[in-house]
């Protein structure tokens, strides 16, 4: 298919793109972003949707994708002020705001066919209450992801998530056993502290385990830092690990240590259906 916008002409089969005629250099990551945009013209999409796009199954930086963008926008004319073909939506996403037509390979320049918006007002917001969204629009929306059918009639999202996994152990300094209510203290205590440390970085608590727990990062708030700010998390929790596991050495001769895991890809998440917000695990090849 050759897409028609301004005076370029998109073709997705040789991939190509021409301005008046003349070739225009393109790398393949400014390519597949350009046609993904393209083909969802006037449809907001969102950054965390690109990356699975482009990076499936991979750990970039932002920078590769604000490179990419950069590039498509100089590539077709635009820029990051003006923003006539590639806009910048609420620095949560794009879309491709310039008129496209199109036309089939062989055909006359003349032979183009407007091509409408590929989700003319169906586009809403995924999250479970409207009322609870930034401003009831999903540009607006922290919660994002792509809506999946399911059998059981639940909500089911692919999403780019990072899961952070994190596990502690509590032993006696003096190789004595430890009492129930010293070890329930303990945990608590830990608990509290992680609490505090994964809310500030927005992080969503999903499982709790005997002597540990897994934190979601991209589920259900989306943001464009998800995996720098899971990192964040687990240094913040064994720093304040390392500190709380002091004080329980001095009071009750108690140390504590901590193991955490980071991992980032695409999973596939739905609720349980049960009305009351809880979710199953997340299915792909990180969260396992």
């Amino acid at each position: 298919m050759i897409y028609v916008f301004d005076a370029y002409e998109f073709d997705t089969v040789r991939r190509a793109l021409h301005l008046a005629g003349t070739p225009v250099d393109l790398e393949p990551k400014v390519f597949d972003l350009l046609a993904y945009l393209i083909q969802h013209h006037d449809q907001f999409v969102s950054r965390e949707e690109l990356y699975a796009h482009l990076w499936s199954q991979q750990f970039v930086s932002e920078a590769a994708l604000t490179y990419c963008i950069a590039e498509a926008r100089k590539a077709v004319g635009d820029n990051g002020r003006a923003q006539r073909v590639i806009k910048t939506v609420h620095s949560r996403g794009y879309r491709f705001i310039a008129p496209v037509a199109r036309r089939l390979p062989g055909s006359t320049s003349g032979e183009v066919v407007t091509v409408p918006s590929p989700y003319p007002k169906q586009t809403r917001c995924l999250h479970p209450s409207r009322a609870e969204c930034a401003g009831g629009s999903p540009p607006a929306c922290r919660y994002r992801g792509k809506r999946l059918a399911s059998a059981a009639g639940s909500r089911a999202e692919r999403r780019q998530l990072t899961v952070l996994w994190c596990r502690g152990v509590a032993a006696a300094v003096h190789a004595r056993p430890l009492d129930p209510e010293e070890i329930h203290q303990v945990i608590q205590d830990v608990q509290r502290v992680c609490d505090q440390v994964i809310q500030r970085f927005d992080g969503w608590m999903a499982q709790h385990f005997g002597d540990g727990f897994v934190v979601y990062f991209g589920y259900p708030h989306a943001h464009e830092d998800n995996a720098r700010r899971a990192a964040h998390t687990a240094l913040e929790i064994v720093r304040s690990m390392a500190r709380l596991s002091q004080e329980f050495k001095r009071q009750s001769a108690v140390e504590f240590t901590v193991q955490v895991g980071i991992h980032t890809g695409i999973a596939v998440i739905s609720a349980l259906g049960s009305g009351d917000g809880r979710v199953q695990p997340a299915l792909g090849t990180h969260p396992t």
